[in-house]
């Protein structure tokens, strides 16, 4: 899981969740629900993403570390 901040039309930033699930049959609205329900119990209510997306496969680097920044640009430049 990666979470990373996106532009917010209103708010400046945003919080975003992105997954790379096991079984690519998880991915679906009941599990992102579950996702967000999970962390709305855990954390501010500030830090909790609206939004939960599925990704096969996340950027990584050779020896595994996540490269957010990819993510980050990603998102930005969808928007």
């Amino acid at each position: 899981m990666a979470v990373f901040g996106i532009p917010h039309p209103e708010f400046g930033e945003e919080v975003m969740a992105v997954v790379q699930p096991l079984d690519w049959a998880d991915a679906n609205d009941d599990t992102e629900a579950e996702l967000i329900d999970w962390m709305r119990e855990r954390l501010s209510s500030v830090k909790v993403p609206r939004k939960v997306d599925f990704l096969e496969q996340l950027p990584r680097m050779d020896n595994g570390k996540l490269y957010k920044r990819h993510l980050q640009d990603a998102y930005r430049d969808a928007m």
